[in-house]
């Protein structure tokens, strides 16, 4: 179960990042294998264990940074409202 939970996260994370390479493969692949880190370690915390909390935060900072180079820090799209496009506010 946990593996096919695993694939599945992958598929979708390939999808919404454009996966077209081998080398954003790899790197899809490494935050779905620190996101399940992340979530043991939470776990963990919540079921009253001690975690090192310095590797936690660094394993949270490396994810944010496979996110970041997979181009998931995407920002909205500004959206003209009818009378600016109609106004040729196209852009």
């Amino acid at each position: 179960m946990a593996i096919k939970r695993i694939r599945q996260r992958y598929e979708e994370l390939a999808t919404d990042a454009g996966v077209d390479s081998v080398q954003k493969e790899i790197l899809a692949q490494r935050a779905v294998f620190l996101e399940l880190q992340i979530a043991k370690m939470e776990l963990a915390v919540v079921e009253g264990e001690d975690v090192e909390l310095g590797t936690l935060t660094q394993m949270t900072n490396s994810l944010k940074g496979l996110l970041r180079d997979l181009g998931l820090d995407r920002q909205q799209a500004q959206v003209l409202d009818l009378d600016e496009y109609v106004k040729g506010g196209r852009s």
